[in-house]
């Protein structure tokens, strides 16, 4: 009868043990979500000049494709982070009523969108937290 042997002379070696691991990709999924949701609040709030129309009060409003200007800081104080039971997923939310007429536009307004421009705007250093633990 055949016989086989295995012996293992070495063990590799990690850097970290799983739960290690997946506790770093939980904190690069939380610092993700966290560049999102502070672009989306920075540029809400401080944004660029405005270029939409011209206000009775002397303030200009945003133009379509610009990030919505801030009037009252509602919708800058109104977006959230939401996270998945397991924390591998964040998203990004505002809680807004009237935050899908901006993103999206309407019949009668166009889009001033503020979440997807600030999910691609980090798109590069989102990329590089995931890979830095993967």
């Amino acid at each position: 009868m055949a016989r086989i042997a295995v012996k293992v002379t070495s063990r590799p070696r990690y850097n970290m043990t799983e739960s290690q691991a997946m506790m770093n990709v939980r904190k690069n999924v939380a610092k993700a979500g966290l560049l999102v949701q502070n672009t989306a609040k920075t540029n809400i709030q401080q944004g660029q000049p405005r270029t939409g129309r011209l206000r009775k009060d002397g303030t200009r409003s945003s133009a379509v494709d610009e990030f919505p200007k801030s009037d009252t800081g509602n919708l800058a104080n109104n977006i959230f982070l939401n996270f998945d039971a397991d924390g591998l997923g964040v998203a990004v939310e505002s809680r807004m009523e009237y935050s899908a007429w901006l993103e999206f536009g309407t019949e009668k307004m166009g889009k001033r969108p503020f979440l997807l421009p600030s999910l691609r705007m980090n798109r590069d250093k989102i990329n590089a937290l995931l890979r830095s633990v993967l």
